[in-house]
Formats: C-alpha cells, structure tokens, sequence
C-alpha cells in the first residue's frame, strides 16, 4: 500500500522537495522486493539522512507474514512510479495466492488449460457409441419366400468388453447384406434393455447364401450368418422364350420354354408339373393347327418345346400354356409367313 499522506517521520532538509512516504508490502506467500536506482531518490543530506533508509528494500530478514516497513524519501514526480509498483505487485501476490488455495485441492495444471474431470470414465461422458457394437444373438436358418423368416433375428447392443448394454434403446435397422433383394416388414426396432427383436421379416426373392447386415447410428455394424431363401408353391406359368415368328408347316428351330413359378415370381425349382401349349383362339389364322409333342413336364421348373409347327400363315399368332392348378399364360405376339418352295 502507498500512503499518500506525508509521514510523521520528516526529515527537516532543505535541500529536498518531496515527501516521506510509507510503502507496506503484506502478502501471504509473497516477497517482494523493490529496488530504485540511486537518482531516482531526491538528495538528502548526509546528517538528516535516516541510516535505516537503503537504496535497496528486500525484507529477505522477516517473516512472510509480515514484512518491515522501510521509508524513502521520494521526489513529487515519482510518485505515480510508486504507486504503478505497488499496484503491479499486489496484483502479483493476489493471483499466487489464488493459485495457491487452488493447487491444495487439484492436481496442478499448467495455466491456461482446463483440468481433466476425476472420477469420471471417458466412457459414461458420450464417448461409449464408438466403443460399442451389434451382435447377432440368433442364429438365421432357410426360409421360403411365400413366408416370413421361420427364426427372425434377435440383436443385442454390447460394450467393447461384451456386456449387454442394458440401459440402450438405441435403433437399430436390419438390411439383406449387399443389397441382393429387399428385406420386407418392420427392418428397424428399438432395443429394450439393449436388445432388439425382429417379428415379421421376410425375403421374397429366392436365393443362396443370403446373410443381413445389422446396422446403428454410431454403433459397429454386424452381419449374420448365411441361409437359403427357397421359392414358395407353385401358383402360375410364364413365358420365359418365344420365336420371333417361322414358316408355315416347317419345324420350330428355336425353343419354347415355359417356368413355373410362385407368387412372387420365383421358379419353382423342384417342379415336374405337365404343361401343355395350344393356339390361342382369335389368334392368327383360324383353323390352324398346332403340331408336335404339346405338352411337356417341367425339368427343374422349366417346360421345354423343340420340334412344333404351325401349318397356316398369318399374323400375331399367340400361344397359351396351362397346368393344372396353376395360372395359365400366353405369349408374346409373333407372325408365322407363307412356305418358300423348294
């Protein structure tokens, strides 16, 4: 502190212009020390010079609670220089002694950074999504595609260490892997207790090696294992190939073929069924007649038709294939011509 005051210790020199003043230092924790250069003191004489004024003030000898009180004789104009020093200082003392209190109770941290939270995981602060990961609980076996998946799949939410996280309901979505086909029901639940359960799932494209891919928003993705969708029962016939048109009476050089399918549009592989091909009436030229082997079994779902004929020219013949018990189908439209001679 400055006291602004003239002190009651005042030297009777003539020769000086200025004031006594008391300059008090008191910090717990720090020592200061002020030193001021021989001319920045106003000349005192040497008999009303007090013995107990030094150039240089460093209470190095007391105790830090309490530090002397020293007397300079200092001139008008370098008062405010006093007073700038006493203010710089304190503010010095305040701030060691706030990081003095601080550093009992915390670890020390380089000024200017926050300190890391005590106490607390990284992990219970947000970070635990990318630690954790889906994992398929079921185990995925053929299906039908007429049908939903006979085991629907069943996917648990885990920790890095394999714990089930019991407190997530977090969505999660069920794709088939690679896009192969189209994953039909409700594909996306929420976990309860870190769990989700699928119930109406279903693939209507039959295939091999079908796996699905489980997926969440910041969560390691999971695949299943494989399984086989098979085709449903056979419900109806499709043209699959038909000539673009022949000559009348001469031999079909190119096949026929028909597939059974279910209804979704799969061929029923394990399908014999008979299937037989006529004209179809108010189609070409009436009165023409269809020869040959007619009716064929399907060979793993497909008809096949080598050696017909049509005796008749004319145009937009069609032909339509029935099965019993099964939806018939008629072909495309093609145009038998006149016979060339030979």
């Amino acid at each position: 502190m400055v006291d602004d005051s003239p002190s009651s210790y005042s030297p009777p020199s003539k020769r000086s212009s200025g004031f006594w003043y008391m300059v008090r230092f008191e910090w717990r924790g720090l020592r200061p020390a002020a030193r001021f250069v021989e001319e920045d003191l106003e000349a005192v004489s040497d008999e009303n010079r007090p013995a107990e004024t030094p150039s240089t003030v460093r209470p190095a000898g007391r105790s830090q609670q309490t530090a002397g009180n020293q007397f300079f004789q200092v001139s008008t104009r370098k008062k405010y220089l006093l007073i700038a020093l006493t203010v710089v200082l304190t503010l010095a003392a305040i701030l060691v002694a706030s990081g003095n209190r601080r550093t009992k109770t915390d670890s020390p941290t380089p000024f200017g950074f926050s300190p890391v939270p005590t106490g607390t995981s990284l992990l219970a602060q947000g970070s635990s999504n990318e630690t954790m990961k889906l994992v398929f609980v079921t185990e995925l076996v053929e299906a039908t595609a007429e049908s939903v998946l006979p085991v629907q799949p069943v996917v648990r939410i885990e920790d890095a260490n394999g714990n089930t996280v019991t407190t997530s309901t977090a969505p999660v979505t069920l794709i088939v892997s690679g896009d192969r086909a189209t994953l039909y029901g409700t594909t996306t639940v929420n976990a309860v207790n870190g769990v989700a359960t699928f119930t109406d799932l279903s693939i209507r494209l039959a295939g091999s090696h079908y796996s699905l891919a489980a997926i969440g928003r910041g969560l390691t993705s999971a695949i299943s294992n494989s399984f086989n969708v098979t085709p449903g029962a056979a419900t109806k016939l499709a043209f699959t190939k038909v000539p673009a048109g022949f000559e009348a009476g001469s031999t079909l050089t190119k096949e026929i073929k028909v597939n059974v399918l279910d209804s979704y549009g799969n061929t029923v592989t394990t399908s014999t069924a008979p299937v037989t091909l006529a004209i179809t009436p108010g189609t070409g030229t009436g009165g023409a007649i269809l020869s040959g082997t007619k009716t064929v079994n399907a060979v793993n779902g497909v008809a096949t038709w080598a050696h017909l004929s049509i005796d008749l020219a004319g145009f937009r013949y069609a032909l339509t294939a029935t099965s019993l018990g099964l939806a018939p189908t008629i072909s495309a439209p093609f145009n038998v011509s006149e016979s060339v001679p030979k």
